[in-house]
């Protein structure tokens, strides 16, 4: 079994950029108070972003969103 660094080391380039370009426009990222605050005002939050049932202000943030 190969570890992730070995895996990736062995990916070509166009296999990288698909693969980070398909994290980036699937995945999150939780984003706490105060920062969060800035993505609230966002006509997508409503729709998009997550809120952390456990952390006050925290809400996961599509990376999308995030790397504009």
């Amino acid at each position: 079994m190969c570890n992730i660094e070995e895996m990736v080391n062995n990916l070509s380039e166009e296999e990288a950029k698909d693969m980070l370009i398909d994290i980036i426009e699937e995945d999150y990222s939780l984003v706490e108070w105060p920062e969060s605050q800035k993505y609230m005002e966002e006509p997508w939050f409503d729709d998009e972003a997550i809120d952390n049932l456990f952390m006050d202000g925290a809400y996961f943030i599509p990376l999308k969103r995030i790397f504009k």
